[in-house]
């Protein structure tokens, strides 16, 4: 499939809380497939009927491949995104922290004085 930017419009920025909220209400589920001939294997998967529209292929018998792999790659990248944030807030409370002990140390010391 042609992925260009020429064959493509209404390019957008991701909404990383949206994929967030999209990613916990997909179900992934485990499955024996109803072929014989898969020699009933268990599988992971996702069923088309219960997954968002854009994951779906018309009709809404199949999953998108593609689709599936940059859903995938952008809740990574939401997941990346807020652990940097969680990282730097810890840091600056870490920060505080040492201020404070500081404070209650130097309280300390002139109240045992």
């Amino acid at each position: 499939d042609a992925s260009t930017r020429e064959v493509k419009h209404d390019i957008e920025p991701i909404n990383f809380d949206q994929v967030l909220a999209d990613i916990q209400r997909t179900q992934p589920i485990r499955y024996i497939h109803n072929d014989p001939l898969d020699l009933g294997w268990r599988r992971y998967g996702l069923i088309a009927e219960d997954v968002p529209d854009f994951l779906a292929t018309p009709g809404r018998k199949g999953i998108g491949a593609i689709h599936v792999a940059s859903f995938a790659l952008a809740g990574v990248k939401a997941l990346h995104s807020a652990t940097e944030s969680l990282t730097e807030r810890i840091g600056r409370l870490e920060g505080e922290k040492v201020v404070l002990i500081a404070r209650v140390e130097k309280l300390e010391a002139q109240v045992a004085t």
